[in-house]
């Protein structure tokens, strides 16, 4: 089964990067966006198998994305991609975000959350 997935972040190079360093490993990128509001609807029309979401973004954030994606489906598998400092991260952690992805990223580190923290396979 092919993992299908969302990419929000705001940062269009980042984004790309992303997205790209998922699709070499057959993962289907269905959707991205750039702010939290874009992650919510994405989130609502496409029903992904995780979403990749951004905290410091314009027209809403991360943390309001991630809990309206909660309201929608309380067990979403939410991967925060962040580069926040140690207070962020405090608030972000008291989220429950399903793992946390630091930037800057490589692929292992994403493998790696994929497939030990989400039991989800790539091919």
């Amino acid at each position: 089964m092919t993992i299908r997935a969302i990419v929000v972040d705001d940062n269009n190079g980042i984004r790309n990067t992303f997205s790209d360093l998922l699709k070499m490993h057959k993962i289907n990128v269905v959707g991205s966006g750039n702010n939290g509001l874009e992650a919510v609807k994405k989130f609502q029309e496409l029903k992904p198998d995780v979403i990749f979401l951004d905290i410091m973004m314009p027209k809403y954030d991360g943390i309001y994305a991630m809990q309206e994606i909660r309201k929608i489906d309380p067990n979403a598998n939410i991967v925060i991609i962040s580069g926040a400092g140690p207070n962020e991260m405090e608030v972000i952690k008291k989220m429950k975000p399903s793992a946390i992805i630091h930037k800057p990223f490589d692929i292992n580190s994403i493998l790696h959350v994929l497939k030990e923290e989400l039991c989800l396979e790539t091919e």
